[in-house]
């Protein structure tokens, strides 16, 4: 792993605001999400990033530039791909039209033709082209979005919850295939509401519990150190 810095999140707080228009006016906020969340990716880094799903769905959000942060900065020049099941459960448009859309944010018009020309031959791929995206399992989602992040053109890429949608099989080649990038000196990113995943795949480990930074260091430590939270805790 080299010393170049990627992605670097700098004391990160969000906030719901309030549904109701009183407490809007006052300023007070309902549900505050994350609270003072810093955090660097490197160059050739798996960060397993632990929390609840709501939790992880805003930071992710925010890195991408969807959303703002109450406070902090989040600052990187690296071309970043989320990649995020629930993100694309209502989506309509046919698998090749989501591809093509997907891709274009990425390569030029040539390369997208040509990868989807590609894409087309995979047996995986070819059952489900004419099929509406929301209309695929969210295993099949997820092995859409994991093969295709193959041929993203991007920096950093961000898998939010996949242990949650990958079946034994698709696993394994998930970790192929962020092993890969790993290889290649891309930065990952694995949110995760379970730890089993960032325990195999990464090798450095922030937990947030409650929006706020538990531990951020080596994985096998920091393991150990939610084990002992969760034994403490029942």
């Amino acid at each position: 792993m080299q010393d170049i810095i990627l992605l670097r999140g700098q004391k990160l707080s969000y906030a719901k605001e309030s549904i109701h228009l009183r407490k809007r006016i006052l300023s007070k906020d309902e549900h505050l999400l994350l609270k003072d969340v810093s955090f660097t990716l490197y160059r050739g880094e798996v960060l397993g990033v632990l929390s609840d799903y709501e939790t992880l769905y805003y930071l992710k959000d925010m890195i991408t530039g969807t959303i703002e942060p109450k406070a902090g900065k989040v600052k990187s020049e690296a071309v970043i791909a989320s990649l995020d099941v629930m993100d694309h459960v209502q989506n309509k448009h046919q698998v090749q039209m989501f591809l093509s859309e997907l891709f274009d944010e990425y390569m030029s018009p040539q390369k997208v033709d040509e990868i989807l020309k590609e894409l087309y031959e995979n047996p995986f791929f070819k059952r489900i082209w004419y099929k509406n995206v929301d209309s695929l399992t969210r295993t099949e989602l997820a092995s859409l979005l994991m093969e295709a992040s193959t041929y993203i053109e991007a920096d950093i890429f961000i898998f939010c919850n996949m242990s949650n949608h990958l079946s034994d099989g698709n696993s394994v080649r998930f970790k192929e295939i962020v092993s890969a990038f790993e290889k290649e000196g891309k930065g990952v990113m694995l949110f995760e509401t379970d730890v089993e995943m960032i325990k195999r795949l990464s090798n450095y480990f922030l937990w947030l519990s409650y929006g706020q930074v538990r531990y951020e260091g080596g994985v096998q430590k920091g393991i150990a150190y939610y084990n002992k939270y969760l034994k403490d805790k029942s």
